[in-house]
């Protein structure tokens, strides 16, 4: 950020942080909007200060920061406010939002009816009780608007602002790229089966040319009791069907796109028409005197509403029982 030497004679040092005064100390919110010309404000964040830091007389200034869910929900712990009584869930995620300092017009939570009670512990920081609680409610999530609202509900909730597909063009809309093939979450077979395996399908998953995966590599999935042997076998194909773009991460560099959020779709067609596609994990936005860019990552492993295959065998594959905190 500019800092630039404060003109008023009576004043010595700079006017945004100086010795004495600052504007961007520890905990400042930092609203962070776009504009070129007389266009109107395009918003890209509202952040709050970790650190900063100048050098006396320097016209210049650094600042980290972060979000109002890593600020206010990671950072915070329940302490001995940690006991929630049996109530609608959409209640408890309230409260704990209250209690974080998060306002009733910088949230928004879906409602539901499903109930319980819960005492977590007291080192717990409130982030993690909240996604405690969401593994009780199906498809449930929590996100951050670029106006620092938070908003927790279920994938389709209204609250959530949706998610757009874009397509570039490689020799045109991109400068550079880099790639990444990592096989950690890439599979050769897939078995979906019930507890005592009396039910089990096995699915080859096709995976990308010259892949050499070993042969027995095998994502196991347990499913519920009383799932018919028909229903695990379309969930098997499904499973074998998406797994097979798993593994290829790929980094561009393009002009400026300050429209872009994360869990957009990246359409990438190359000069002989191919098209790969993928979600956008990761942004960075550079601008400034040396000119504007944006830097995204795609991961071949995502679909636009389905999220990253990647972040859903991290899911299945964990123990989904309730915690011991939890009582109903």
């Amino acid at each position: 950020l500019e800092n630039p030497l404060n003109e008023n004679p009576e004043y010595k040092g700079n006017a945004a942080i100086s010795e004495d005064s600052s504007f961007v100390s520890p905990g400042s919110r930092i609203v962070f909007e776009f504009a070129m010309g007389d266009s109107e404000p395009y918003p890209m964040g509202v952040f709050y200060v970790d650190r900063s830091h100048f050098s006396l007389l320097n016209e210049t200034i650094t600042a980290d920061g972060r979000n109002v869910i890593g600020k206010a929900l990671h950072d915070q712990s329940f302490d001995e406010e940690n006991s929630f009584s049996i109530q609608p869930l959409f209640v408890i995620l309230q409260d704990i939002l209250y209690r974080s300092n998060i306002s009733s017009d910088e949230m928004l939570i879906e409602n539901t009816a499903v109930q319980a009670g819960y005492v977590f512990d007291p080192n717990m920081n409130c982030l993690e009780g909240i996604m405690e609680i969401l593994k009780a409610l199906d498809n449930w999530q929590i996100k951050e608007l670029v106006d620092g609202t938070v908003v927790i509900g279920s994938q389709n909730y209204a609250g959530f602002t949706s998610n757009s597909r874009y397509t570039f063009q490689r020799n045109k809309d991109i400068f550079s790229r880099s790639i990444i093939r990592d096989d950690q979450d890439a599979y050769r077979r897939v078995c979906v089966h019930n507890q005592d395996f009396s039910i089990k399908v096995f699915r080859n998953v096709a995976t990308y040319s010259g892949w050499n995966l070993q042969a027995n590599k095998t994502l196991y999935v347990n499913i519920p009791e009383g799932t018919s042997l028909s229903d695990a076998e379309n969930y098997a194909n499904q499973i074998a069907n998406t797994l097979q773009y798993v593994g290829k991460i790929e980094s561009f560099t393009g002009p400026f796109r300050p429209q872009l959020v994360l869990g957009d779709e990246a359409v990438i067609v190359s000069e002989n028409g191919n098209a790969n596609l993928g979600l956008i994990t990761e942004i960075t936005h550079r601008f400034g005197k040396e000119g504007f860019y944006t830097d995204f990552t795609v991961d071949s492993g995502g679909r636009l509403g389905r999220g990253r295959i990647s972040d859903y065998i991290g899911r299945i594959t964990k123990d989904k029982t309730s915690s011991s905190r939890i009582y109903e």
